[in-house]
């Protein structure tokens, strides 16, 4: 009869290589601050794009009164222009005095 022992012995195992510990700890350090610094960059872009949108929107709201103005220009040019249309028909079609 055959006996295996499926737990490795505590004294036969591979010794732990610690510089290549050291290798992996490197890198897990070099990508955490690679992903600090990214975060730190994309924060930063993040501000700018607020501040450039309150600016944005505090200019709509200047402007909006002027873009309200126009439109009531428009719409009274287009009543004008029809005005004088309807004057242009009325005088074509009166007898000649």
């Amino acid at each position: 009869m055959f006996t295996i022992n499926l737990l490795a012995s505590p004294g036969l195992g591979r010794p732990t290589d610690v510089r290549r510990l050291a290798v992996r700890a490197a890198v897990i350090a070099v990508a955490l601050v690679a992903l600090t610094v990214w975060g730190a960059v994309l924060i930063a872009h993040v501000t700018h794009l607020r501040r450039d949108l309150a600016k944005a929107t505090q200019e709509a709201a200047q402007l909006r009164p002027i873009a309200q103005q126009v439109q009531e220009l428009k719409r009274t040019a287009e009543r004008v222009r029809t005005r004088r249309s309807l004057l242009q028909q009325l005088l074509a079609t009166q007898m000649p005095a």
